[in-house]
C-alpha cells in the first residue's frame, strides 16, 4: 500500500516539535487551533510538582513512541496496517494521561497553569491523531490532507502549551 501524499513526514515533524517542548525544549510555533473545551473548575487534589513532572515524562515517552511509528510509516507506508493498533494505543495512553492531569492541581502556580494548558491542548491532538491514523488506513488523499492539517495544528498547540 502506498500513501498518496507525503503525510507522515510532516506529521512526524509536528509530533517531534511537541515532544521537545513537552520535555522542556524550546521550539516556537504559532497556529490557529479550534478552541478545546475548558477544563472544569472544581476543587481537585493538589499534588507536588514532581507528580506532574512524572506525568509529563510519561507523556513525552508516549509521544516519542508515536513519532517513531510515524517515521516507520513514512519510510514504508505499507506498515500502516501493522502499526495502526499501536499508534491508537499511544493516543489512548496520551488521553488517559490528559485525564489524569485534569484531575489534580499543582502546588506551584506556574506549573499548574502549564498543566491546565496541556490538558486543554491534548484533547484535540488525540482526536486528530486518531483521525489521521484512520485516514492513513483509508488510503484516500483528501481525508489524509485534512487530518494531517488538523493534527499538525493540534500538535503545535500542545507545543505552545508546554512552554
Amino acid at each position: 500500500m502506498s500513501l498518496p501524499i507525503p503525510l507522515p513526514r510532516r506529521a512526524v515533524a509536528a509530533v517531534a516539535a511537541a515532544t521537545i517542548l513537552v520535555a522542556g525544549g524550546a521550539v516556537t510555533a504559532s497556529a490557529a487551533v479550534p478552541a478545546a473545551p475548558a477544563v472544569p473548575q472544581y476543587s481537585a487534589p493538589t499534588v507536588a510538582p514532581s507528580a506532574m513532572n512524572k506525568d509529563v515524562r510519561a507523556m513525552t515517552a508516549v509521544m516519542k513512541h508515536f513519532a517513531a511509528s510515524m517515521k516507520k510509516v513514512a519510510k514504508k507506508p505499507s506498515q500502516i496496517k501493522a502499526l495502526a493498533p499501536g499508534m491508537r494505543a499511544d493516543l489512548k495512553k496520551l488521553d488517559t494521561l490528559r485525564m489524569k492531569m485534569a484531575s489534580y492541581s499543582v502546588t506551584d502556580k506556574k506549573l499548574d497553569a502549564r498543566r491546565r494548558k496541556l490538558v486543554v491542548a491534548l484533547a484535540p491532538m488525540v482526536a486528530s491523531g486518531n483521525q489521521l491514523v484512520a485516514a492513513m488506513l483509508s488510503g484516500k488523499k483528501a481525508p489524509m490532507k485534512k487530518a494531517l492539517t488538523r493534527f499538525q495544528m493540534a500538535t503545535l498547540a500542545v507545543a505552545k502549551a508546554a512552554k
